[in-house]
């Protein structure tokens, strides 16, 4: 034991005054989810800014209903609504006002709608090609009005084969949005950022501690270290450890930081220390993998990059993924998936205990990697 105390102390000294520590481990994570956070615009904030425009061209009774009542979500759930003149023109208001989609109502839509069959009533949309969600926001938005007229005049159609005498009835005025998170709301942007880059980066972090082996066989002090009378068992110990601390340490600096520049919240301090002690596991399993085959430390250092930045898009570590379907099933296989999963059961939770499935699916593959990566550094530590 006191063998790997001494190795894993060296080792920790030296690491930790190379600058490439701070400048990966930390400072590159941290600058990475601030630039992304601000690239997302509108979607950091936690509410989508959508400015639309309306052009009825019909003028009729009923094109004036759905005008007002497309105007009336006006102010409501970051969207803004303007409307224009009857002859505006919607590709030029665009390049000009910068809307991000222009709801034209034709100018035979209130015939459409009080004809009795022939096609069905139909509204425009121009959509801004450089704002595409939130024009999808707008093409939802006329999408709920054509559902809603088009109901009403099948029920008006119906009523009159009937012989009953019902009123028309005009659209929708408004639109109800009832946001529901089942399970809470989770993270938000930014903070999903910050996680998303802290587990990508543990990678590369933990691969300072495990790599060591192949520099000293260059450099002959692994054959010294050999030679003396330590169990080979307690320099692949050392160096398993220099890995881990290094990467619990870059991680949780990056989740305090996190706190305190981002406002997130990560709920139970217990759970998230859970999840990063498993996430750092599992990436001290699987770089070690990667050292105990390279022949040398830059041909490790490549290969690690490459995986690390693999699991990390497969993982959800840039952009959200599905946990259904073939990429679903290949996402649970990284830990990044479970890492994240994990933080997002515990914004909303009341007792750390939630992290327990994800930090037992880490725990699962850091022993499944875990196993072939100490026979394989075992076997490097030949003179």
């Amino acid at each position: 034991m006191s063998a790997v105390v001494t190795i894993t102390a060296k080792d920790l000294k030296e690491r930790l005054r190379d600058k490439s520590f701070f400048l990966l481990g930390i400072l590159t994570p941290l600058v990475l989810a601030f630039v992304l956070d601000l690239v997302m615009g509108d979607l950091g904030e936690g509410q989508l800014e959508v400015d639309i425009a309306v052009v009825d061209a019909d003028g009729s009774v009923v094109s004036s209903q759905l005008r007002a009542g497309i105007a009336g979500l006006d102010g409501e759930g970051g969207l803004e609504v303007t409307v224009l003149d009857a002859d505006a023109d919607p590709d030029a208001v665009i390049d000009a006002d910068g809307y991000d989609a222009v709801i034209v109502i034709p100018d035979d839509f209130g015939d459409r709608v009080t004809a009795d069959g022939g096609s069905a009533p139909e509204l425009g949309l121009v959509e801004n090609p450089d704002r595409p969600v939130q024009a999808g926001v707008a093409e939802s938005i006329v999408v709920g009005f054509t559902t809603n007229i088009e109901r009403a005049r099948l029920l008006a159609r119906a009523a009159d084969e009937l012989g009953l005498d019902v009123a028309p009835v005009p659209p929708a005025t408004g639109i109800e949005l009832d946001r529901v998170w089942p399970g809470g709301e989770g993270l938000d942007t930014g903070a999903r950022m910050m996680a998303g880059m802290a587990v990508m980066f543990v990678f590369f972090t933990v691969q300072f501690g495990v790599t060591t082996l192949l520099d000293e066989k260059k450099s002959g002090t692994l054959t010294r270290l050999l030679a003396a009378p330590i169990r080979r068992d307690s320099i692949t110990a050392a160096k398993g450890a220099v890995s881990f601390l290094l990467g619990v340490l870059a991680t949780m600096i990056l989740m305090v930081t996190g706190t305190l520049l981002m406002g997130a919240d990560w709920g139970p301090w217990l759970g998230v220390s859970a999840l990063v002690v498993s996430a750092v596991l599992t990436a001290v399993a699987l770089m070690a993998i990667v050292a105990g085959i390279a022949k040398t430390s830059e041909g490790a250092s490549a290969a690690q990059a490459i995986i690390a930045v693999g699991l990390a898009m497969l993982g959800g570590s840039w952009f959200p993924v599905s946990g259904e379907g073939l990429m679903g099933l290949l996402a649970k296989m990284t830990p990044h998936y479970w890492f994240l999963n994990g933080l997002e059961d515990l914004t909303d939770a009341t007792t750390w205990t939630v992290v327990g499935r994800p930090v037992l699916a880490m725990a699962v593959i850091a022993v499944v990697a875990g196993v072939p990566a100490a026979v394989l550094l075992r076997r490097r530590l030949r003179p």
